[in-house]
Formats: structure tokens, C-alpha cells, sequence
């Protein structure tokens, strides 16, 4: 899939005390509840969200509030923060044992393409000149903070990416958080008919995320079918 991020868990996670409780009360619905809702967290910059989602998630995988509520707080899968956003402890272990490989990973490339920098530079200075533009190429596209990377990714009509940041930059952390939840309501309401939606641009410009979402009425493909 387009923009789908790893991250690791456990093959036996179905049989954790906990997840066989959740299994035994809401089924298999709820033990697919709790992986959307791990999913969900995986794609947020610091892996936690507002509770304000909740109703918006179970419109989109057609389930209900109460079920996916039950799942957050009764199983002690995840963490409630002031009655405002949760989390998995368990998925932040992970990811930053992730984070830590990657960043070795990283290290250690350097260390390599460092050495085959002096060695190609030794050989054929044009190449070195062409390598060196890359890295700055490289450098430029992780300017963007991982916080814009998730909205951005998460909006459906697109615009200037760089014209986006310099609006994103111009936002206080609580209207980007506020943007952050409001982005998949939008997004929702306007996926049958995504031509009503502005570009990221505009929609941060304009401060669209301050206002009421307008659902657009949806298409009956079945109408007239019986």
C-alpha cells in the first residue's frame, strides 16, 4: 500500500491474558477494533491520539462508539491520558527499539558512504560534485517536520508541499493539533466528491480546520438495483 508504514508485533499477540478477554466479550470484531486502533496510533507522530477520533473511526470501519470505547479503556491495552488521548505502551516500546535499529542503520551508512565518497572523489571529481548535490537534495525533503509529513500524508488533495509547510509553520502547536484531528473528518466527508475539498495550502491558510465539517450526501450505487 501507498504511504503504509511498518512496525513490528507479536504473531501470539491473540493469545495474550488480555486479548483473550477482549476476544471472549466482543469477538473477533473486537480484536480487529484493536489492531485499527494500533494502526491508527502507528500513523500519528508521537503515537498517541485524541480521544475526538473515536466516533470518526468507527463511522469509517463500521463499527460503533461504544465498542471501540470499550476496547481503549477497559483491557488495559492502552493508556488514557487525562481523559483526553490514548496510547499503546506496548507500540511505543517497539517503535523505539525501531527507531533505535534504524538509527544504527543509519549511522553505518554514513560511516560506508563517507569511505566510497573519498574513493570515488579520489577517481572521478564530477561524480563527486554530482554526490554531493544528492545528499543536498536528501537534505532539502527532511526539512519538512515528521509532524507536517503525517498531515500531509493524511490530506487528500495535495497543492504545494512547500507552500503548505510555510503555512503549517505559521500555525500555533494547538491549531496543529487541531488540524491533526480534524484532517480525517474532512477527508471523510469529502471522499465521494473530492473536488469540494481545498488544496493543503488553503485549507491551512484559511484555517478550514476551525470550522464545521459539511457532509456531502453520498451516492446510493445500490438505488434502483431490487
Amino acid at each position: 500500500m501507498k504511504d503504509a508504514f511498518y512496525f513490528p508485533h507479536d504473531s501470539n499477540a491473540k493469545d495474550d491474558p488480555k486479548m483473550i478477554l477482549l476476544i471472549e466479550e466482543l469477538g473477533m470484531e473486537g480484536y480487529g477494533i484493536f489492531w485499527m486502533l494500533i494502526e491508527s496510533l502507528r500513523d500519528q507522530p508521537d503515537y498517541r491520539a485524541s480521544l475526538l477520533i473515536v466516533p470518526a473511526l468507527a463511522r469509517r470501519y463500521n463499527t460503533t462508539q461504544e465498542k471501540v470505547k470499550t476496547v481503549i479503556q477497559r483491557y488495559d491495552l492502552f493508556v488514557v491520558e487525562d481523559d483526553t488521548f490514548f496510547y499503546s505502551e506496548s507500540l511505543n516500546r517497539r517503535m523505539e527499539a525501531l527507531a533505535e535499529k534504524r538509527l544504527k542503520r543509519q549511522l553505518a551508512g554514513q560511516k560506508g558512504g563517507n569511505a566510497k565518497a573519498m574513493l570515488q572523489q579520489s577517481y572521478s571529481k564530477p561524480l563527486a560534485v554530482k554526490e554531493s548535490k544528492v545528499k543536498e537534495s536528501k537534505e532539502k525533503e527532511s526539512t519538512y517536520t515528521l509532524q507536517f509529513e503525517h498531515a500531509w500524508n493524511s490530506y487528500g488533495r495535495k497543492g504545494s508541499k512547500k507552500q503548505a509547510y510555510i503555512e503549517w509553520q505559521k500555525l500555533s502547536e494547538e491549531d496543529r493539533e487541531t488540524a491533526l484531528n480534524h484532517i480525517p473528518n474532512y477527508v471523510e466527508a469529502n471522499e465521494m466528491e473530492p473536488h469540494y475539498m481545498k488544496d493543503f495550502e488553503r485549507y491551512l491558510k484559511q484555517e478550514t480546520f476551525q470550522g464545521i465539517i459539511v457532509e456531502r450526501p453520498r451516492k446510493n450505487f445500490f438505488s434502483g438495483a431490487l
